[in-house]
């Protein structure tokens, strides 16, 4: 991911790590969790890039500060489970329901 939507004046670089790394092994395994790390916005690329679009089975983005979902969620095909607890979403787009899976 090229910016990823870190607070980093709270986080700091630390979590930038964690994030990073847990980005490279979701390639691998088709899972991300990505809770409790403030992030400010839905990672873009998740539902863009073709790497984590399909591959993804299970995303937790729980406990973060994302305000709304990616419009471009209907391209994450493998998706099976999204987690999304505590963040400021206050409504859900119709893409989330368009996923296949």
């Amino acid at each position: 991911l090229k910016n990823p939507p870190l607070n980093y004046e709270k986080e700091g670089f630390p979590t930038l790590r964690r994030y990073w790394k847990r980005i490279e092994a979701s390639e691998k395994t088709g899972i991300l969790e990505l809770v409790n790390m403030s992030l400010l916005l839905f990672p873009p690329e998740l539902a863009m890039d073709e790497r984590y679009a399909y591959n993804l089975r299970y995303l937790d983005l729980s406990g973060n500060r994302i305000p709304t979902l990616h419009p471009d969620m209907n391209k994450m095909t493998g998706l099976e489970t999204l987690r999304l607890e505590n963040n400021l979403i206050s409504e859900l787009l119709g893409e989330v329901f368009q996923c296949t899976n």
